[in-house]
């Protein structure tokens, strides 16, 4: 039996049959219900020393009073401000707030419904998903500051509305990134697969299995 987590056998499926396949080092992050990324160095995946790398959504971006908490436990993680419950979240308190959507004020708002009310050009959904942007570009230029790979691949499903966050995003990165980084370096989308994270898990058996002893 081999183990793995969904963001590092997404990245290996990218590294053998996807768009990480010409580079050696780089970081792909997964944006949906987490957020994650998986981290290649020279051509090999980086786990950490006790498999714990690439909490990426556990990064903290925010230290006021009221900042949102975080399914870790702690508050004013990234994850607490784009992964798609913290979305829901925000938008349905905006709701309640007064502002003006063509969604509801109700308890069981879906992702789904806020992406395609987004996708429709909806005010409110609109504006969250650039909100999303500004704070996954907060996360991306300290990845880039960090590791400055050759690529940043994004993928998950957070994607399926990825021309409402990315134009926010690079602004975000460019603003942060250090030394004109975010010049260099490519960022792209990766359109959202289910059959992505499955062919990960292949590739991580073909992996084990063909793995060699020194």
């Amino acid at each position: 039996m081999y183990l793995e987590n969904d963001v590092n056998a997404f990245t290996l499926g990218e590294k053998w049959l996807g768009e990480a396949k010409e580079y050696q080092n780089a970081l792909c992050v997964t944006l949906g219900r987490g957020v994650g990324v998986g981290i290649l160095i020279n051509g090999t995946l980086f786990g950490g020393e006790h498999h714990g790398a690439g909490e990426i959504g556990h990064m903290k971006i925010a230290t006021d009073p009221d900042a949102p908490l975080c399914v870790c436990g702690s508050s004013g993680c990234l994850e607490a401000f784009i992964s798609n419950p913290a979305i829901c979240n925000y938008v349905q308190k905006r709701i309640k707030d007064g502002s003006k959507s063509i969604l509801q004020e109700n308890e069981a708002i879906t992702i789904s419904e806020i992406q395609q009310a987004a996708l429709s050009g909806d005010e409110l959904c609109v504006k969250t998903y650039k909100r999303v942007g500004h704070f996954l570009g907060i996360g991306i230029a300290n990845l880039i500051n960090i590791f400055d790979p050759e690529v940043i691949l994004i993928g998950g499903e957070g994607t399926v509305v990825g021309n409402l966050i990315y134009q926010e995003m690079k602004r975000t990165i460019h603003r942060n990134a250090v030394y004109g980084l975010d010049k260099e370096i490519q960022i792209k989308p990766i359109d959202f697969e289910d059959n992505l994270w499955v062919l990960g898990v292949a590739t991580l058996v073909v992996q084990e299995i063909f793995k060699v002893s020194i």
